[in-house]
């Protein structure tokens, strides 16, 4: 389901994989591309835990746009195309910046604890993400800075990631990590 919109346009998707309405547009004055879903509580919630480790770490959100940007450039960004879709593409952002040797965020158990080692959609109520704001902030305060530029943790995306991206795209099931 791979589509050149121009800026400023809509596009109207029936397609019997989708489940819950999604709405595409094109920002006109930036031609960044949106996908709006309409009625899924999960989906708000999961975007409102992002958005609150973005407030925390800038480079979080500047790290997801030029891994995006990249991945839109060598046609890495289309789920319907069988490549990552833009959450996936957030979530190896995510898992970078949490395991720097300065970690710029936290693990999400650190913030939402008692979750168990996973936060999912069925662990996760709104009444959550109060809390995790405070914890966030404990967090912050408790480690180190970290001073890396965006430009070296573009370069450690890829550092990461390469093992991943590699057996992703030969179809291996392996553990990457594994020595």
């Amino acid at each position: 389901m791979s589509h050149n919109m121009v800026a400023g346009s809509l596009l109207r998707l029936t397609h019997k994989s989708i489940r819950v309405p999604l709405l595409k547009f094109t920002e006109a004055r930036s031609g960044v591309e949106c996908d709006v879903s309409i009625g899924s509580r999960h989906t708000i919630l999961k975007s409102l835990v992002l958005g609150l480790l973005g407030q925390m770490e800038w480079r979080f959100g500047a790290l997801v746009r030029l891994v995006k940007a990249w991945a839109k450039a060598h046609s890495l960004n289309d789920a319907s195309a069988g490549s990552l879709n833009s959450h996936a593409l957030t979530l190896l952002v995510l898992f970078v910046l949490q395991t720097r040797p300065v970690p710029l965020l936290p693990p999400l158990k650190a913030i939402f604890p008692g979750k168990g080692d996973r936060v999912n959609k069925a662990a996760l109520a709104p009444a959550d993400l109060l809390s995790a704001m405070d914890l966030l902030r404990g967090w912050r305060d408790a480690v180190p800075e970290n001073t890396e530029t965006l430009s070296e943790l573009f370069l450690a995306f890829f550092q990461v990631t390469a093992p991943l991206l590699k057996l992703w795209a030969t179809g291996l099931e392996q553990d990457p990590l594994a020595e």
